[in-house]
């Protein structure tokens, strides 16, 4: 199992690979690896060949944005070597899932709330992102329950029975009220 975490200044390792004892449910490190700043939420692709980490940074060489970064894994040892990485378009990325295919890539930018589609090109390195242009902005939308203008977008997935993406939950207490047309 992955799990990604929040790294301090001068801690490369940020994505760790443990193995649980199905007897007593101990976790133990197996190994750790540099997956950039921040890689705070991490997703599988369904063929369990590539996975995908956000950097969970809300500026990033100067851009207000953050990352998601793309790795293969080895079959044999589940070490994690980078394909590439794109910034989001927004702040404090935090949230990456794929639909059931793995052709879309959906990230949630939480500063800001907007939300970024992928169809990444696992197989190819040079171009594992090609970010669309059906990028959501909810900047302009009312006040949300925070006093800010737009969502603080914390997660997003396929619309029931399609291959698309819902609106972004705003928050755990909060169920999503807006649908996909």
């Amino acid at each position: 199992m992955y799990v990604g975490t929040y790294t301090d200044k001068g801690t490369a390792d940020g994505v760790h690979l443990v193995r649980m004892n199905a007897s007593t449910g101990a976790l133990s490190r197996v190994a750790a690896f540099d997956a950039g700043p921040n890689p705070s939420f991490l997703a599988l692709h369904p063929d369990g060949r590539t996975l995908y980490a956000v950097n969970e940074l809300e500026e990033m060489n100067g851009q207000k944005t953050g990352s998601v970064r793309a790795f293969t894994i080895a079959p044999d040892t589940h070490a994690l070597t980078q394909l590439g990485e794109e910034l989001t378009g927004g702040g404090a990325p935090c949230y990456v899932s794929t639909d059931v295919t793995g052709n879309v890539l959906l990230v949630a930018n939480y500063v800001g709330g907007s939300v970024e589609r992928d169809s990444p090109a696992v197989s190819a390195p040079a171009a594992a992102f090609q970010w669309k242009d059906d990028t959501v902005d909810s900047s302009s939308l009312d006040t949300n329950s925070s006093g800010s203008r737009g969502w603080n977008a914390r997660c997003l997935g396929p619309a029931p029975g399609r291959n698309s993406a819902s609106p972004p939950c705003t928050c755990a207490s909060d169920p999503c009220t807006a649908s996909s047309r």
